[in-house]
């Protein structure tokens, strides 16, 4: 067992090895009332990695929130996000 300083540096270190990044979402929903918003989005995260240069593997991360928004000063700001799925 690794503590989570170890675990942080390992994971570091992947990331370093990154060979490429993609990344997308989709907006499911969007509500906007006068001074607030909400939208529920879906994320898409492919991330592919090398290890020695013979190993290559592609981590793909799956994520659905709402996103709730305030506007503050004129501008829309991000107030709180809930995970959904």
């Amino acid at each position: 067992m690794i503590d989570r300083r170890q675990l942080m540096r390992d994971v570091a270190s992947q990331f370093r090895r990154r060979l490429n990044a993609k990344w997308h979402y989709t907006r499911e929903h969007l509500k906007i009332d006068l001074d607030e918003a909400a939208e529920t989005l879906v994320q898409v995260v492919m991330v592919e990695m090398s290890a020695f240069g013979l190993i290559h593997r592609t981590w793909q991360l799956n994520r659905c929130a709402v996103y709730f928004w305030t506007k503050l000063g004129g501008l829309l700001q991000a107030a709180e996000v809930v995970k959904t799925k």
